[in-house]
C-alpha cells in the first residue's frame, strides 16, 4: 500500500467530515463531472457486507484467490493479514455498491468494466476495486488498479485528503474506466477538497436520473456522429464546437425521454414543440430531422437559418402581449400574466426562460412574481445584429485617429540623428486616449475593444503588444498573426490599396515598391477582378 498524494484543508473547514462523504457521492455517482471521456454510471443499491460476505464478493472466477487477503491489508491501512484480520473481527462491516461506467464513445465491445465501492464510515475511507464483467458473466477483478481515498485528520483539527493505491508499479490507464495516477492526484483530489470544503447539497434530482443512462450514451452518439458536420460549416461568431455538441447533448436528453413517456402512455404520435429564444435554432432543427414537428422563435434572424432547409420551421417574432392596457391598467394585467405563468408546471424537460414575454415597444417584463421584478430593466437583442468592430465608424473618423496617433509616436524620435528611417516610439494605450478628442471617445466606447479594436484594424500602420501601440516596420519579421498569414509580394501582385507609410510617412515606405504589398501612387493601384468575398465571423 502506497500513499501516493495528499492535499490539506484549509484551516477552521467546518464542513469535515460530512463534506467528505458528500464529495465522494459527487466522485461515485457523477464521475463524468470530472472524467469527460465518461457520459455516466449505473449504480447498484448499497448494502452492508461482513469479512464473510467480502470474501464471497470478490471471488475471481479466473483463480486469483489472493485478492481478498490483498483488499482486507489494504481495507485496514496497511496492516498484516493477521492483524488485518484481528481489526475486522472487532470491527465493522462496510456499505458496498457496484457501479457501471458508461463511456462516451464504447471502445470496450461487450465487456463490462465495473467497480466494488466499499465505503467504511468509522475509517472515513472508500476503497475503489475495479473489475470487468465479459458477455457470459464471468468476472475478472483488477488488483493494478486498487486504490483509495482517504480522510485523514489530526486532533479533529488539522484535515487532509490522502490518496492511496494498493500496487503503483503495476497500474494500468486507458483515460476512460482507469484513469491516470497522476490525474487523480492533480485534478480529482483538489476537486474532491474543494467539493468537501463547500459541501453544497441540492434539493434537485439530477436530469439524468430521469433516464436511462446506457440509452443516452447510446443516442448521443449517433447523433453526434450525424451531426459534427455542421461544425465545420458554422456561419455564425459563436464557438461551433461547443454549440453543436451542447445543442446535441440537449436534443438528446430530450428525444430519450419523449420515447420513454410515449412508450409509457402508450402513445404513436411524437410530441410537438416551441422552443422560444432559439437562438441559432440548431436544436429545432436536429428535434425536426428526428421526426418532432416543432417550430423555433426568436426575435432576431440568424445568418445560419439558411442552411436548415424548409422542414425547420424558424421564425422572428416577440412573443407576449397582444394588445396595449392603459396605463392604470397595466400593473393588474402584468399580475395576471405572472399568475398564469406561475400556475403551469412544467413537467420533466420543460424549461422556463425568464425572457420570453415582451411588450410592443420590446422592452421584456417576464415577469414571474406579481412584484414586477423579473427582468427590470432588460432589453432583448435587436432585430438586426449591429456590427460593432469599428468597421462602422466614418472613414475620416478612422482617418484623423490614425493620423493623430501616428504623429504623437514618429514625434517621440524625430530628433533622432542615427536613425535612417524614424520607427517611432511607443504610447499605452491609456496614453493614447489621451490623445483623442473628447467627441471621439463616447464614439469608440460603443465598439467591442473600443480604441484598441480600432488601432489593431489598421495593422498597416499600428502593432498593438502587451497593451502598447507601435508603428509597424514591415522590414522587420515578427512571429505575430499578422506576419505569419502574409506571404511574400508575388511580382505583378495586383494593390488594391494605398500604402500608408508612402503617402504620410515623412520618410516615405521603407520598403521598395517592388517589396511592398501596398501601392506607392496611384499610378499602381489596380482594381481588384476578384468577387467580393462573404464576411466570415
Amino acid at each position: 500500500m502506497t500513499k501516493l498524494a495528499d492535499v490539506k484543508f484549509p484551516g477552521g473547514c467546518a464542513t469535515l467530515p460530512d463534506g467528505f462523504w458528500s464529495a465522494t457521492d459527487v466522485w461515485i455517482k457523477k464521475p463524468h463531472v470530472v472524467n469527460k471521456r465518461l457520459c455516466g454510471v449505473k449504480e447498484t443499491e448499497s448494502s452492508d457486507v461482513d469479512r464473510e460476505e467480502l470474501h464471497v464478493l470478490l471471488r475471481d472466477q479466473r483463480g486469483n484467490h489472493r485478492l481478498c487477503e490483498d483488499v482486507l491489508c489494504f481495507l485496514s491501512g496497511g496492516d498484516s493479514p493477521a492483524r488485518a484480520h484481528q481489526n475486522n473481527n472487532n470491527n465493522n462491516t462496510w456499505s458496498s455498491s457496484t457501479r457501471t461506467f458508461i463511456p462516451k464513445v464504447n471502445c470496450y465491445g461487450t465487456t463490462l468494466h465495473k467497480e466494488v465501492i466499499l465505503k467504511d464510515f468509522a475509517g472515513q475511507r472508500v476503497t475503489f476495486i475495479p473489475f470487468e464483467e465479459d458477455e457470459e458473466g464471468k468476472v475478472s477483478f483488477k488488483r493494478s488498479n486498487i486504490y483509495q481515498i482517504q480522510l485523514h485528520s489530526k486532533d479533529c483539527e488539522e484535515w487532509a485528503l490522502e490518496l492511496h493505491v494498493l500496487a503503483v508499479d503495476d497500474w494500468f490507464s486507458d483515460g476512460v474506466a482507469y484513469p491516470k495516477l497522476p490525474w487523480l492526484s492533480s485534478d480529482l483530489l483538489p476537486k474532491l477538497l474543494r467539493w468537501a470544503a463547500e459541501c453544497k447539497s441540492s434539493e434537485f434530482k439530477s436530469t439524468l436520473s430521469l433516464l436511462p443512462v446506457e440509452k443516452y450514451s447510446l443516442v448521443y452518439q449517433q447523433l453526434k456522429e450525424k451531426y459534427k458536420a455542421m461544425v465545420k460549416v458554422w456561419p455564425e461568431v459563436t464557438d461551433p464546437e461547443k454549440f453543436v455538441y451542447e445543442d446535441v447533448a440537449i436534443a438528446t436528453y430530450l428525444l430519450v425521454l419523449w420515447d420513454g413517456e410515449r412508450a409509457e402512455r402508450r402513445l404513436t404520435a411524437r410530441q410537438s414543440f416551441v422552443d422560444l429564444g432559439c437562438g441559432n435554432g440548431l436544436l429545432v432543427h436536429i428535434l425536426t430531422n428526428e421526426g418532432h414537428p416543432g417550430k423555433g422563435i426568436d426575435v432576431r434572424r440568424r445568418r445560419i437559418w439558411d442552411t436548415y432547409g424548409p422542414r425547420t420551421v424558424l421564425e422572428v417574432c416577440l412573443v407576449g402581449k397582444t394588445r396595449n392596457y392603459r396605463l392604470s391598467e397595466e400593473t393588474e394585467a402584468e399580475q395576471r400574466r405572472a399568475r398564469y405563468i406561475l400556475s403551469r408546471q412544467p413537467g420533466p424537460g420543460v424549461t422556463v426562460q425568464r425572457s420570453a414575454v415582451t411588450n410592443d415597444e420590446d422592452s421584456c417584463h417576464g415577469n414571474a412574481g406579481g412584484d414586477g421584478t423579473w427582468g427590470a430593466g432588460f432589453r432583448p437583442r435587436d432585430k438586426v445584429e449591429t456590427v460593432r468592430n469599428c468597421a462602422a465608424l466614418p472613414r475620416e473618423l478612422v482617418d484623423a485617429v490614425v493620423l493623430r496617433v501616428a504623429h504623437a509616436l514618429l514625434l517621440m524620435t524625430a530628433n533622432d540623428g542615427e536613425v535612417s528611417w524614424n520607427g517611432g516610439g511607443s504610447l499605452s494605450v491609456s496614453e493614447v486616449v489621451g490623445l483623442l478628442e473628447q467627441e471621439t471617445l463616447p464614439l469608440l466606447k460603443k465598439e467591442c475593444g473600443g480604441l484598441q479594436t480600432l488601432l489593431k484594424n489598421n495593422h498597416q500602420v499600428f502593432r498593438v503588444e502587451g497593451g502598447r501601440v507601435y508603428i509597424r516596420d514591415w522590414r522587420e519579421k515578427r512571429s505575430t498573426r499578422v506576419d505569419t498569414k502574409r506571404r511574400p509580394v508575388a511580382p505583378g501582385a495586383l494593390k488594391t490599396r494605398l500604402c500608408w507609410f508612402h503617402v504620410n510617412h515623412p520618410q516615405g515606405c521603407p520598403l521598395q515598391a517592388e517589396s511592398c504589398a501596398y501601392a506607392h501612387g496611384l499610378d499602381e493601384m489596380r482594381p481588384s477582378t476578384r468577387p467580393l468575398k462573404k464576411i466570415r465571423n
